[in-house]
């Protein structure tokens, strides 16, 4: 985390360092069966290459290539998703369970409340929360326990399908199933390229 500023009007430090960190990291997840399991059904889709190493590329094309935020070069998917971001009483982003867990343990993070939902999937869960003092999110939802090659994969297959069935956008959320649990992921794109966000709805 400490290569990234969840202050969208501040300009992420980058350098050598923050590069062989993003690269360890896709290393890392592109050696996983899950990501072996989300290439292999894309493929099947049609939506990617075969080759590993380009499909490698794309998933760093898709999470880490930055993209404006109030006329600043300040935000990534994978800050947004994985991270979080923040502006004026706002938490943005942070969608993924590990940094909550994280915040809370160093008492920057304060719980307001779970919803938790009617789901097959105990682990899913709605909550509202206060993090760094200031920034409210009045709901999340999140798959506790899930591992960061899961998420991602799944985003970048929900992202990549819902670009082939609506190229000029989208407004809708994309129906999954994850073992037996219907559930429901809503993407967005910058300068309709980039992945800005994903999230389960």
């Amino acid at each position: 985390m400490k290569f990234y500023d969840p202050d969208i009007l501040k300009v992420d430090p980058s350098g050598p360092e923050k590069t062989q960190a993003q690269v360890a990291f896709l290393d890392a997840i592109m050696e996983t069966k899950v990501m072996e399991a989300v290439q292999t059904y894309l493929v099947e889709k049609n939506l990617v290459s075969s080759d590993k190493n380009v499909f490698k590329e794309l998933i760093g094309n898709i999470w880490f290539a930055p993209y404006m935020r109030k006329k600043r070069l300040s935000s990534s998917a994978f800050e947004h998703v994985f991270l979080g971001e923040g502006h004026g009483s706002r938490a943005m982003g942070l969608h993924y369970w590990l940094p909550l867990y994280l915040h809370e343990h160093d008492e920057t993070l304060n719980y307001y409340g779970i919803h938790e939902k009617k789901r097959g999937l105990k682990n899913i869960l709605s909550v509202a929360f206060m993090w760094r003092g200031n920034l409210m999110k009045d709901f999340g939802t999140f798959i506790f326990g899930s591992s960061p090659e899961f998420e991602m994969g799944v985003y970048t297959a929900a992202f990549l399908t819902m670009n082939s069935i609506w190229p000029n956008g989208y407004r809708f959320a994309l129906p999954i199933k994850i073992k037996n649990t219907k559930l429901s992921v809503q993407c967005y794109r910058n300068d309709r390229v980039l992945l800005g966000s994903c999230y389960l709805v």
